[in-house]
C-alpha cells in the first residue's frame, strides 16, 4: 500500500481548516450556551458534594435536610419537671390547654403523652377535642373523639398518635381503640392557638390508682407549606 508523505506546506494547509487551528479561534455564536451549561453543571456538582445542599427557586433558597421546616410545640402546663396538665382520674373530669400553630403551616403530627401508665375501665373512655376558636380541628362523629377506651392501656410517656403524616390515625390502632378522627382546617396562614380538652368519660380510670392523677401533654408538629414564612 503506497504511503503518502505530506510536506510541511500540505500539512499546514490541511491544519488551517481544522477545529484546532489558530486560524479558527474566532468564538462561535453558540459558545455562551456551552459555557452556561458547563457553569451550571459545576454549581450543581459542587452543591451536591457540600454538607448543606440547597435548591434555588424563583422566590427563595430552600435547604434540604434537617427538621427546620417543621415547628414543634408542646403544651407545658403546670406539671412541674414532667410538664403537662393534671387530669383528675374520676369520671367527668377535664384537662385543657393549648398549643400554638405558626402561620403558613399545616398540622403534620399530633401526639398525646401521659406521665404515667393509663388504663381505662371496660366501659370507660378518654375523649379529646381540639379547636381553634369556634372551629373544630380534630373530632369524630360525636364531636369528642375517644382516644382510649374499653380497657385500653397506654404506657408511661408512650405517645398516643392521633395525626401522623398529615392524616388522622384510623380506628383500632393497637390496643388503644382509637376512633376514626375527622381532621378539619389543618392549615393556617396566621398564627393561631389550638385548644384541647381531654375528658375522663363514663368511668374512673383503672390506672393510675386512686390518690394519683396523671399529667397529660399535647405535642403538635406543624409543617411549613408556603414560601411566605
Amino acid at each position: 500500500m503506497p504511503v503518502t508523505i505530506l510536506t510541511k506546506n500540505t500539512r499546514d494547509a490541511r491544519y488551517s481548516q481544522s477545529a484546532q487551528s489558530r486560524a479558527r479561534l474566532k468564538p462561535s455564536r453558540l459558545d455562551h450556551l456551552t459555557w452556561s451549561a458547563i457553569n451550571k453543571n459545576t454549581v450543581i456538582r459542587n452543591n451536591l458534594e457540600s454538607d448543606n445542599p440547597t435548591i434555588g427557586t424563583d422566590t427563595k433558597i430552600v435547604k434540604i435536610g434537617g427538621d427546620h421546616a417543621v415547628k414543634v410545640d408542646k403544651e407545658s402546663g403546670s406539671g412541674g419537671s414532667s410538664g403537662g396538665r393534671e387530669l383528675v382520674r374520676t369520671s367527668g373530669s377535664f384537662a385543657g390547654g393549648s398549643i400554638t400553630q405558626p402561620a403558613y403551616t399545616t398540622l403534620k403530627k399530633l401526639e398525646i403523652i401521659f406521665n404515667t401508665n393509663i388504663e381505662c375501665a371496660g366501659s370507660g373512655h378518654l375523649h379529646l377535642i381540639v379547636r381553634s376558636g369556634s372551629t373544630t380541628i380534630l373530632h369524630d362523629s360525636s364531636s369528642a373523639a375517644a382516644i382510649l377506651g374499653n380497657s385500653g392501656k397506654v404506657g408511661q410517656y408512650q405517645p398516643i398518635v392521633l395525626v401522623d403524616n398529615f392524616q388522622p390515625i384510623p380506628a383500632n390502632t393497637g390496643e388503644l381503640n382509637n376512633a376514626k378522627f375527622t381532621l378539619s382546617s389543618p392549615f393556617t396562614n396566621v398564627d393561631r392557638d389550638l385548644s384541647f380538652s381531654i375528658e375522663v368519660n363514663s368511668a374512673n380510670l383503672v390506672a393510675p390508682s386512686a390518690g394519683t392523677n396523671p399529667f397529660v401533654s399535647v405535642v403538635g408538629h406543624f409543617a411549613y407549606v408556603s414560601d411566605n414564612h
